[in-house]
């Protein structure tokens, strides 16, 4: 039986002989975020008698509902604080009293979605976790205003989301030697949104030694700002602003009894009129923010100016070749609009570094100046597609010596670049763009072997083979 006794009690898994991977699914490392504990710091899961069942999936988290109704998870719940976990072979509490030699090094996952959408299911974890010998940890938190939302004062700092996934991996690193693995070699990977997370948590003064190695896909600084205005509309739209008469200068003089009654309001709320008030914000307000103890600066003053003993962490950093979204340029056909975009893409401060673009070794130029770079490729190409084209790589370019630069001035440690330029066969996007944003993750993953409904090419599902190894090879030596 797939029995295994961890720091919480014992639980037990599934085997799939298909696959020659144990499963233990929903696996809860922290309380259940309701009531008191809504919008607070995770509080770590208690202790259970008997065995607790690990072989179904929980719920996804709370989110807004998506512009792409398959994309939206069919359960959602505030109880959502679990992670799922798939080694190699069975796993039984004999097999996993094995030497240091047999453990296995550790990969988890923290999936995407801009912090407001996102779940743990969706990925086929098995063919990567059987083809490069690795266990894979998995965690669901909590996203937009439910893992978000701050007061930017002590009783309610922000970050609840980053926080679970903190407790996540400290579960996963207590625990996992009982399942096989090896916490020595724990590689965080994420891709979006997810790789951002990584960003915060290399960053923060309150992960020395959790996790040895990271792959960081597609990252961004996404970073909020001042939710002051925003908090007043949630509170005015729940009734909760009226308990004391509130102006948006009122927030800093307010006493912690009075923040504790606004609180408490919000805490009082139906989980299905929070995301109803999610709904009436625009994307990205919800976001992890400085709380001057996990997330002490902004990620960029952090990354420029890292004074501290900087971390022993491997990392392996990558982007797509059109990770920015064709939908942003798919009106972009004419001189006067192109010249807009320019302007207002020119004014953004993640475009300020240095850049280098080079499109099929057509030419390469280095400028600080976005809107020569883009206006010249522009010239260069077929006339229908040349103002998006020109745009696209304007705005993707600026990742390649960014974060080449910044990187290793938190780590000690080697960081390798990848730069992901295929178009899968069975992308069903726009022509125009090469690789875009998730389009590594079947190859990651292995669905291009695995999945026939892809049809993928026989070039792609050796390239597939190659990443997995790739992949694989990292999380174990680094």
């Amino acid at each position: 039986d797939t029995f295994v006794r961890t720091t919480n009690g014992y639980i037990r898994g599934i085997y799939n002989t298909s696959t020659n991977v144990t499963e233990f699914r929903a696996i809860p490392y922290a309380k259940k975020p309701i009531g008191k504990l809504r919008f607070v710091p995770p509080v770590l899961a208690e202790s259970w008698t008997g065995v607790y069942d690990a072989t179904k999936y929980s719920a996804a988290c709370m989110q807004r509902t998506h512009s792409d109704p398959n994309s939206r998870p069919e359960i959602m719940s505030e109880d959502c604080l679990y992670l799922n976990l798939y080694i190699p072979g069975m796993v039984t509490s004999q097999s996993t009293n094995l030497t240091s030699l047999s453990e296995k090094p550790v990969m988890i996952w923290i999936h995407s979605g801009g912090f407001m959408f996102g779940q743990v299911h969706t990925i086929d974890f098995t063919f990567l976790c059987r083809q490069s010998n690795i266990i894979i940890a998995a965690m669901a938190y909590r996203l937009d205003i439910f893992g978000f939302l701050s007061f930017h004062n002590k009783l309610l700092p922000g970050n609840a989301g980053l926080l679970d996934q903190n407790m996540a991996i400290n579960w996963v690193k207590d625990n996992i030697e009982r399942f096989g693995g090896d916490p020595s070699k724990i590689t965080l990977y994420g891709e979006s949104s997810g790789a951002s997370s990584i960003f915060y948590h290399i960053a923060s003064p309150h992960t020395e030694g959790l996790f040895q190695r990271a792959i960081i896909g597609s990252g961004s600084f996404i970073q909020g700002k001042d939710q002051h205005k925003v908090i007043l509309k949630a509170l005015t739209m729940v009734d909760c602003a009226k308990i004391p008469v509130l102006k948006i200068a009122d927030f800093g003089t307010l006493t912690t009894q009075q923040n504790m009654v606004l609180l408490d309001c919000l805490q009082n709320q139906t989980t299905e009129r929070l995301v109803n008030i999610t709904q009436t914000f625009p994307k990205y307000t919800f976001v992890p923010v400085v709380d001057n103890n996990y997330v002490p600066h902004k990620l960029r003053y952090t990354f420029h100016h890292n004074t501290k003993q900087k971390r022993n962490i491997h990392c392996f950093v990558g982007i797509n070749k059109d990770g920015f979204p064709v939908k942003f340029t798919k009106n972009i056909n004419s001189r006067q609009l192109f010249d807009r975009s320019l302007k207002s893409l020119n004014k953004m401060r993640s475009l300020e570094d240095h850049v280098i673009i080079n499109d099929d070794n057509l030419f390469q130029t280095r400028s600080s100046n976005i809107y020569v770079k883009a206006a010249v490729l522009s010239k260069y190409l077929p006339e229908d597609d040349s103002y998006r084209r020109g745009l696209l790589n304007a705005y993707n370019g600026k990742y390649s010596t960014l974060i080449q630069r910044l990187l290793p001035k938190l780590t000690e440690s080697q960081v390798y670049f990848y730069y992901f330029t295929p178009r899968p066969s069975f992308a069903r996007k726009d022509p125009i763009m090469a690789a875009s944003y998730t389009d590594e993750l079947p190859f990651v993953f292995g669905n291009a072997v695995t999945d026939d409904r892809l049809n993928a090419t026989k070039d792609e599902k050796k390239l597939s083979l190659d990443i997995m190894n790739a992949w694989g090879t990292f999380v174990s030596f680094g």
